[in-house]
């Protein structure tokens, strides 16, 4: 090595530096990979909690869509059904538990409560076709939005 030019006394003490060194080497290797796995594996931690945060606000917009649309389908089929009033009532009070919902075990038990009362209330509408022939053409078009926004 580059002990060539040094006196044996020398050589020996630079050769006790040199092992002395090589027995920290290692430790401090294995320290620094594990330094470097435990922030990756914090920093993909965090990525798969944001990732988490951000399909929930996705699930959290449709809910809130859906609930959103359910006023427009309601005011389409009442005046064709005044008879079917204890529906309606149905529909809003699981809209108004849709949108008051705070965690998502109760956003879910809420979204099925809208589920069924949307599916009698749709039931309602099909018993009536003049609602497909209605003067209401926007209100109409938007139906199927909140059926889509079901498929979340």
């Amino acid at each position: 090595m580059f002990t060539h030019g040094l006196s044996p006394n020398m050589r020996e003490k630079y050769e006790e530096e040199i092992n002395k060194m090589r027995k920290w080497i290692i430790p401090i290797a294995v320290l620094v990979i594990l330094a470097l796995m435990l922030v990756s594996g914090y920093n993909s931690l965090v990525a798969i909690s944001e990732n988490v945060d951000g399909k929930w606000s996705q699930i959290d917009n449709q809910l809130q869509r859906r609930a959103d649309l359910i006023p427009n389908l309601v005011a389409t089929v009442k005046g064709y059904a005044a008879q079917e009033q204890e529906i309606f009532t149905q529909v809003a009070e699981s809209r108004a538990k849709l949108a008051g919902a705070r965690t998502p075990a109760q956003a879910a038990e809420a979204n099925q409560e809208v589920g069924g009362a949307l599916s009698r209330l749709l039931a309602i509408s099909e018993a009536y076709p003049q609602l497909s022939i209605s003067k209401q053409p926007q209100k109409p078009r938007k139906i199927p939005r909140l059926i889509l926004a079901n498929n979340y």
